[in-house]
């Protein structure tokens, strides 16, 4: 992983203090990664990623920060894989793709008339917070292997 320049610490620092959340070098380096790689990645997935970066990094602390992340708005939590929960900074409106064979997850632009009608149709006694839209089977690059 690419080393954090000082200008990206302070750009992240202040993301996260505008969303009520004390900075420190752990949150700001989950950040940066969500923010970077744009994977949709699970806590084990950062966990190893980060930890050579930083030594004293534990699963719980991923775990509770991305939970805090989530809880704040700043990163939304993808339950399409049954098996873990994958993470994903990008908190504007689109769907996701998971290929059935390579397990990856991709983002799927979605036109705002379709968030619009998605809305439209909310049952109308109950307030709807949020509408997820998962896609699942194969891939492009997977479908052209065979």
């Amino acid at each position: 992983m690419e080393s954090l320049q000082k200008y990206d610490i302070r750009k992240i620092s202040i993301f996260l203090e505008e969303h009520d959340i004390r900075p420190s070098q752990k949150r700001i380096m989950l950040m940066y990664y969500l923010m970077k790689y744009r994977n949709h990645p699970t806590i084990d997935d950062m966990f190893l990623a980060l930890h050579d970066f930083i030594p004293t990094l534990s699963k719980t602390t991923v775990y509770n920060t991305m939970d805090m992340f989530v809880s704040h708005g700043v990163v939304k939590g993808l339950s399409i894989d049954d098996k873990q929960m994958r993470y994903d900074a990008d908190i504007s409106p689109h769907a996701h793709f998971l290929c059935n064979s390579c397990g990856r997850l991709f983002d799927v632009p979605i036109k705002e008339n379709a968030i619009s009608l998605l809305k439209s149709m909310s049952p109308e006694d109950m307030q709807t917070t949020e509408i997820s839209i998962y896609y699942k089977g194969i891939c492009r690059e997977c479908k052209n292997k065979y």
